[in-house]
């Protein structure tokens, strides 16, 4: 027996809690019908299109394990980029007024977090030289 909860697109678009997306299955056909992965997307291809799926209708989360993952791939090689791809991803699916009340300022957090955790190695580093 497994639990479900229903997975909502702007809950997802800023956390991305509630679902692993190399765990995801829908079918081929609805992805097709949604336009596919966006190649102008570098990296967050797979991001806009469960945005695009949860945009376009029910998608739940199961409490069962489909994945593991390690850290390590192309996304955590150059964070910088992923934030702001991603930004893009959430510019271009979420409305507009949403994403200027909640959109930009997260950007902002979120380099701002990517700076200080730079800053915050480099001091750790220089204190074990």
């Amino acid at each position: 027996m497994y639990s479900q909860k229903r997975l909502k697109k702007n809950f997802f678009a800023f956390t991305r809690r509630g679902a692993c997306h190399q765990s995801m299955i829908y079918k081929t056909e609805t992805l097709l019908k949604l336009g596919g992965f966006n190649d102008k997307y570098l990296i967050c291809a797979d991001f806009d299109s469960v945005l695009k799926i949860l945009n376009a209708g029910k998608a739940y989360r199961l409490n069962l394990l489909l994945s593991k993952i390690e850290p390590g791939g192309g996304a955590d090689k150059n964070l910088k980029f992923v934030i702001l791809e991603r930004q893009r991803v959430r510019r271009n699916q979420i409305v507009p007024f949403f994403w200027i009340l909640i959109g930009i300022p997260w950007t902002i957090l979120a380099l701002a977090k990517l700076l200080a955790r730079k800053a915050f190695l480099k001091v750790k580093l220089n204190d074990r030289a």
